[in-house]
């Protein structure tokens, strides 16, 4: 069985961390254009595709074994999907700011999340993984509170992202993020050995 950290491709595969980290910027801008109807909305998105197909075959041109070959390119569809939501996501909320200027990042966030709960409680119940997280829960109380703070880290940090992206747009946002993801993976090798 494999651990979370094996399939996380941004820890495990410095290829597919460079597919990323380009791709990301390029499907913000593209997004932009997109979502706000900018004339040239379909240069810039043909653009990020193209730099993003590049990027892409170019990375994992060299991959070794059939196998992780395949891994690979089952991270890369789930980081192109991800950043296609992610792209949307922060362009959809500056675009509410701008059409509704009263609602503000308190009303955004608790608009997300209710979302957020109803879509995530429907997959547990559907894939029978709710009664197996209440079980583990029960069998290890302070699994508990590692979830509480969690929970009230991620909401704080929420905060600070819907105010940024409210204040600054969400091109900021992106650099600010990818720039403390960039942080965090140094200082990840750094801390525990892991490679870049």
């Amino acid at each position: 069985k494999r651990t979370l950290s094996e399939m996380h491709p941004l820890e495990q595969n410095p290829r597919v961390t460079k597919v990323w980290r380009t791709e990301r910027g390029g499907t913000i801008n593209a997004g932009d254009a997109v979502i706000f109807g900018h004339p040239d909305g379909s240069r810039q998105y043909g653009e990020a595709v193209a730099i993003s197909l590049g990027v892409t075959i170019f990375s994992l041109a060299d991959s070794g074994s059939k196998a992780s070959a395949t891994t690979e390119a089952f991270g890369v569809v789930w980081l192109l999907v991800y950043i296609v939501f992610d792209s949307f996501t922060s362009q959809w909320q500056s675009r509410v700011y701008k059409d509704h200027p009263s609602v503000d990042q308190f009303q955004m966030m608790f608009a997300v999340n209710a979302w957020s709960i109803i879509l995530t409680m429907a997959g547990l119940i559907v894939s029978g993984e709710m009664w197996t997280s209440l079980a583990f829960i029960s069998e290890n109380p302070e699994a508990l509170l590692d979830n509480v703070t969690i929970a009230i880290t991620s909401a704080t940090g929420q905060l600070f992202i819907y105010y940024t992206i409210r204040k600054f747009g969400p091109v900021v946002f992106t650099i600010i993020m990818t720039t403390r993801q960039i942080f965090s993976m140094a200082l990840s090798a750094i801390s525990f050995g892991h490679s870049m």
